[in-house]
């Protein structure tokens, strides 16, 4: 009796079912009506990537469960078949699949900070993240980075245009293939690099090593002059629309790679794993061959030290080898 004298209550508030069948799950509106206003903040706040991975997820929802999406279908169950329709039916790798059920749990936990979900159901309090597989980062050794600097490309090509990008991206810190497409002249001055990244809006701000000022000083003439960014590679758009500079971003950065792995195979170093995050990679394991993580974890722009040590877990299998080395002796064969 009282479940239905709440039902009718709200039915003479509210305009659908769905939101009827809010009203008696403890909750305000719909998932679909939720995700899309934390999109619209994100978008308000220069989030585009973010907000581009939120409409995915709403998509995938949509497509699992139907539109619009109530509350009361994310029950714990309603979260297993989720997880059985990304990996069975979209095809998800197990990473990709842990990534959009943490997603959708940062959704969760945001509607109950929001007053929008009551606490005590949310459903990932009853139900496990699947686990993601470990991934090999590829990052290369002073002598495959010298073989990349030394091998012979064509001026002016892509494949020369991507290799020289990629060097300055590593030896300024390890730069986000984002804040290199966009790099303006004046981000350069007087040898220091000065640029508000993308992704985190921080300031990256270091001197330039000769080796890079050496590459880049032939392509801040031509930007200078010609009033685009320094390495040619986003087409052109409008870029005061941050959202269609992402778009092009994306693009440019799948040229990118395919450029860059012809590179690694003209340099005899192999396409395998290269792509342009290898750079971030390579820059994060030379400089903490130096023991500053601290300093690492600076220059990388991340949030914590704790966000560089679980980024430089992965890359720790030669310091591992070494370490055994040093206690047992061999020759590393």
């Amino acid at each position: 009796d009282d479940l239905y004298s709440t039902a009718l209550a709200a039915s003479f508030e509210v305009g659908s079912a769905e939101q009827v069948i809010a009203a008696l799950d403890g909750s305000s509106g719909t998932v679909s009506g939720y995700v899309e206003r934390l999109m619209t903040g994100m978008d308000e706040n220069g989030r585009y990537w973010d907000r581009r991975k939120y409409a995915v997820l709403l998509n995938k929802l949509h497509s699992a469960f139907g539109e619009p999406l109530g509350w009361a279908s994310l029950s714990a169950e309603g979260l297993r078949k989720f997880e059985r329709y990304l990996r069975e039916q979209r095809g998800n790798s197990p990473n990709t699949t842990r990534r959009e059920m943490k997603r959708l749990s940062t959704v969760c936990n945001h509607a109950v900070r929001d007053g929008v979900l009551k606490a005590d159901r949310n459903p990932f309090q009853r139900y496990t993240l699947p686990k993601g597989e470990p991934v090999e980062k590829r990052r290369l050794s002073l002598q495959e980075i010298d073989k990349l600097a030394t091998v012979e490309l064509e001026e002016g090509t892509r494949k020369r245009i991507v290799r020289d990008s990629f060097l300055v991206a590593m030896y300024c810190g390890g730069l986000r293939i984002s804040d290199v497409l966009i790099l303006r002249p004046e981000n350069v001055k007087r040898n220091r690099l000065h640029q508000r990244m993308q992704k985190t809006r921080s300031i990256h701000d270091i001197e330039i090593a000769p080796v890079a000022l050496s590459i880049l000083e032939p392509y801040l003439k031509a930007a200078e002059a010609s009033g685009g960014y320094v390495f040619p590679l986003l087409q052109s758009g409008d870029d005061n629309d941050k959202e269609d500079v992402r778009r092009r971003q994306h693009r440019a950065t799948s040229k990118y790679n395919v450029a860059l792995k012809e590179a690694g195979e003209l340099a005899g170093i192999g396409s395998e794993g290269l792509s342009s995050h290898c750079s971030r990679h390579s820059f994060a394991d030379q400089a903490r061959k130096q023991g500053d993580v601290y300093l690492v974890s600076k220059l990388l722009g991340h949030s914590s030290i704790a966000v560089t040590q679980k980024y430089l877990a992965s890359l720790d299998l030669d310091a591992q080898d070494e370490l055994v080395r040093k206690m047992w002796g061999g020759d590393g064969a």
